[in-house]
């Protein structure tokens, strides 16, 4: 994980070299997005860029077909449009690249939590004995159906002295620590990963995109002290919580603000594009006193309605389609939080990213049906990062970066293991109400 400036930062497992690149792939129900990096420096110094050392050297993006809530429904479609994304990015780069990190917003992650240890008697901690902890923490914790995805060690302790964030370089008789699992379902992954294999890319590494939103619009500060962030996707919405210095849960809600353009399209009759292109300039998550007195012409769509043939409504109409939805999926982050026992640990801040969180009012509803502070979550910029990429719905991708950059103690486990007792969310919880 890269940590915004400060001596805490986490060092790479595999060392970036001068030269290397970096390639992301943002893949959506609304757009695919491919960013192209290079490393030009490895020193860590902050140079006042989000990613210090990193250039953006390549970009594309498409309008998504064959994606549907983060899983592949056309595997012909998908695999145009990510072709089309990787090329341009490749183009403008004037480099090709073989392997990608992919964000992962399909097969309905999971995420739990166990404890982990081993014996490290005779020589200091190392990077081998991290990825031992993972292991032991993922040993008969994931079922046969799903795939790991995340393996992160967090929350270390030497021989009973817990509150270590690094345990490297130390020593001891044994090390422990509390180890997040992100498991998936098999199926949908294996297809995602067919669909980028015939695009002739290595997947380099599957990142959770709430996980990887995350890591490109919070601050030090707000990773160590505790937040939220949802990534407002147009097909599903993504929850990741974060505290002392590492994301400690995740998950997707299958709800996105598709269904919010959905809504609009059948209520005033009009087509997808027209109610995507209503919601987006004219759509609000609250009303205001001039809603009811503004209009809006809406062409209709069907067999009864001619090239011309509009109607008026008041944009009070449209909010009042919009708001419900909106109020429906931030609910169920709630829930979501309240079910893994995590609202009362993760701080008093939200933090909403993706394409939703331009909503004009989303802050402010958020707010009341999340009990927190909330914020709009842009990615810190990167050198070279078009001006394009640098809205919200542009998180995820930043974010794939940096964990390129810098996957911190994320240790996937190649391995399948059987399944084991006992819920994500139970575990969790207890471990939240034990330590704080």
């Amino acid at each position: 994980m890269v940590m915004l400036g400060g001596n805490r930062t986490m060092r790479r497992r595999a060392a970036r070299v001068k030269g290397d690149l970096i390639a992301a792939l943002d893949i959506g129900s609304a757009k695919v997005c491919c960013l192209i990096a290079r490393v030009d420096d490895t020193s860590g110094q902050d140079d006042g860029s989000g990613l210090p050392g990193v250039r953006i050297i390549g970009a594309g993006h498409q309008i998504a077909h064959g994606i549907k809530a983060g899983t592949v429904v056309d595997m012909d479609a998908a695999e145009s449009v990510i072709r089309h994304a990787v090329e341009a990015a490749e183009s403008m780069a004037g480099e090709r690249v073989r392997s990608i990190y992919v964000n992962l917003s399909g097969g309905s992650p999971i995420s739990s939590r166990y404890g982990a240890e081993l014996p490290i008697t005779g020589s200091p901690v190392g990077d081998e004995h991290l990825f031992g902890l993972a292991r032991e923490g993922a040993l008969g914790r994931v079922p046969d159906y799903s795939q790991l995805v995340h393996a992160i060690p967090t929350r270390f302790a030497i021989d009973g002295h817990n509150g270590i964030l690094d345990p490297r370089g130390m020593t001891g008789r044994r090390l422990g620590a509390l180890v997040h699992l992100v498991s998936a379902d098999a199926s949908p992954l294996q297809n995602l990963s067919r669909v980028v294999q015939r695009c002739h890319l290595e997947i380099a590494g599957y990142v959770v995109s709430s996980y990887a939103s995350g890591l490109a619009v919070l601050s030090r500060d707000e990773i160590e002290l505790g937040a939220v962030v949802i990534d407002l996707g147009a097909g599903a919405t993504s929850i990741a919580v974060f505290l002392d210095g590492a994301v400690v849960y995740t998950e997707v809600v299958p709800l996105g603000c598709n269904l919010v353009t959905s809504d609009v399209a059948r209520t005033l009759s009009t087509s997808i594009n027209e109610a995507e292109r209503l919601k987006t300039l004219h759509g609000s998550a609250q009303l205001t006193g001039y809603d009811q007195r503004d209009t809006l012409d809406v062409p209709l769509v069907g067999d009864h309605a001619g090239s011309q043939n509009t109607q008026q409504v008041p944009r009070a109409m449209l909010v009042r389609i919009i708001q419900p939805r909106l109020q429906q999926i931030l609910e169920a982050v709630q829930a979501s939080l309240h079910r893994a026992g995590t609202e009362q640990f993760a701080g008093g801040l939200a933090v909403l990213t993706g394409g939703g969180s331009e909503t004009t009012g989303i802050r402010e509803l958020a707010q009341k049906v999340l009990n927190r502070h909330c914020r709009t979550g842009r990615p810190v910029p990167v050198h070279g990062q078009p001006e394009l990429t640098t809205g919200p719905a542009f998180a995820t991708c930043i974010g794939l970066l940096r964990y390129g950059f810098d996957p911190g103690f994320d240790m996937p486990v190649a391995s399948r293991a059987a399944p084991a007792g006992g819920g994500a969310f139970g575990s969790l919880g207890k471990w939240l109400r034990e330590n704080f």
